[in-house]
C-alpha cells in the first residue's frame, strides 16, 4: 500500500506541473501586416523612400546602354562591348561586398550617401567620355558604387524601423515604390536618346539628375536625424534643469 500511495503522489505531482506550464503560456505574436501607412510619418523614412525611388530612375540606364554606347561613340567592336557588361557586374559584385564592411563601422546611410553622389558624379562624366580607357575606368567605377548602393538601400530601411517586426513591412513598401521608378526609368532614358546619332547627352544628364536628387534626399533624411537627435537632447537637458530630483529618480528607476 506504501508504494501504491507514493505512485499517487508523483502522478498528482506531475498533473500540477502540467497545470503550471499551461498557465504560462504566451500569447502569440500578431500577424504581420503587408502596409504601414503610419510609417511614412516618420519624415526620415518618408524622405528616404522618397530618395530610393528617384535613385533606381536612372540607377540602371549605363546597365543597358553602356554596350550601344561602346559602339556608336567610342567606335568599339559589339565584342568588346558585350565585354563591359561582364566588367560592370563584376564591380557591381565588388561593390555590394566592400561598402558594407565600412557600413558597419560608420553606418549604412552614411556609406550610402557619398556612394550616390560619386554615382551621379560619374554619371555626368560618362558624357565627355570618347576614349576606351575612358569607358573602361567609367564601367569598372560606376559599376562599383552602383551595386554599392543597391546593398545598401535595404540595410537603410531596416536601421529606420523601431521595431524589428516591421523590418519586413518597410522593405516591401518602400521597394515596392522603387519598383515603378525601375519601372519607368529606362523607357525615359531610351525615349530621349538618339542611337542612331549616337546622342546619348540628354539620357545621360536625365539619368544623373535623378540620381544626384536621390543623394539629396538621403542627405536630407540624415539631417532630419540629426536635427530629431538634438532636439530630443535639448528637451532632456530642460527637464533635467527643471526637475533635477525627478529626472534622478526616474534614471535610478
Amino acid at each position: 500500500m506504501g508504494d501504491t500511495h507514493h505512485s499517487y503522489d508523483s502522478s498528482d505531482h506531475s498533473v500540477g506541473q502540467l497545470g503550471s506550464r499551461t498557465k504560462t503560456r504566451t500569447k502569440p505574436s500578431p500577424a504581420r501586416t503587408l502596409l504601414d501607412p503610419s510609417a511614412f510619418k516618420d519624415a526620415r523614412y518618408t524622405l528616404f523612400t522618397a530618395g530610393l525611388f528617384v535613385t533606381v530612375v536612372g540607377l540602371y540606364f549605363p546597365y543597358f546602354y553602356i554596350p550601344v554606347f561602346s559602339e556608336r561613340v567610342v567606335g568599339r567592336s559589339a565584342d568588346f562591348a558585350f565585354y563591359l557588361l561582364a566588367v560592370v557586374n563584376a564591380a557591381s559584385f565588388l561593390g555590394r561586398i566592400v561598402p558594407s564592411f565600412l557600413a558597419d563601422k560608420i553606418g549604412a546611410l552614411n556609406v550610402l550617401i557619398p556612394c550616390t553622389t560619386i554615382t551621379a558624379a560619374l554619371g555626368f562624366a560618362w558624357i565627355g567620355i570618347t576614349t576606351v580607357g575612358g569607358i573602361v575606368a567609367f564601367t569598372i567605377f560606376y559599376g562599383f558604387f552602383s551595386g554599392a548602393i543597391a546593398s545598401l538601400l535595404p540595410t537603410v530601411v531596416a536601421s529606420m524601423s523601431p521595431d524589428p517586426r516591421a523590418y519586413g513591412t518597410r522593405i516591401g513598401m518602400s521597394f515596392g515604390i522603387g519598383s515603378f521608378g525601375v519601372l519607368i526609368g529606362n523607357p525615359i532614358a531610351g525615349k530621349i536618346l538618339n542611337v542612331a546619332e549616337g546622342e546619348f547627352t540628354k539620357a545621360q544628364v536625365f539619368a544623373a539628375s535623378t540620381m544626384l536628387a536621390g543623394a539629396i534626399f538621403f542627405s536630407a533624411a540624415r539631417l532630419w536625424f540629426i536635427w530629431e537627435k538634438q532636439k530630443r537632447q535639448k528637451v532632456l537637458k530642460c527637464r533635467q534643469s527643471r526637475w533635477p530630483r525627478f529626472e534622478g529618480y526616474r534614471l535610478m528607476r
